[in-house]
């Protein structure tokens, strides 16, 4: 649950640096409509990985693929974003699997 609060909050400041990035690059050079099209897509993949907490491996993976892609896209401005990928990525990485809780039998058992 931790890891999905970072993860969403990293996604939503993604997809609003990067819809800044576009309208600023709007009088500018048309290649940051690329980075800015492409941090809004990883931005949505490391959301996605948030979705998928219950299998770890997969979610953890998706939002490193966030992370980095955010990174290589928007640069420093995808600073934030990026960090708070990595930390969702890690805490879904370190958590344990909850053991079964078996009630105790009434009376005790006898061999």
């Amino acid at each position: 649950m931790r890891s999905q609060k970072a993860t969403l909050i990293g996604g939503i400041f993604g997809i609003l640096v990067a819809m800044g990035v576009y309208l600023i690059a709007f009088n500018y050079v048309s290649s940051y409509y690329t980075n800015a099209a492409a941090a809004f897509i990883f931005s949505i993949v490391g959301i996605a990985g948030a979705i998928f907490e219950g299998r770890k491996i997969l979610g953890a993976v998706l939002m490193f693929v966030g992370a980095i892609g955010i990174i290589s896209s928007l640069g420093f401005y995808g600073i934030l974003s990026f960090i708070l990928f990595l930390v969702g990525a890690m805490v879904i990485l370190m958590q344990k699997k909850a053991q079964p809780v078996v009630p105790p039998v009434a009376g005790g058992e006898r061999i």
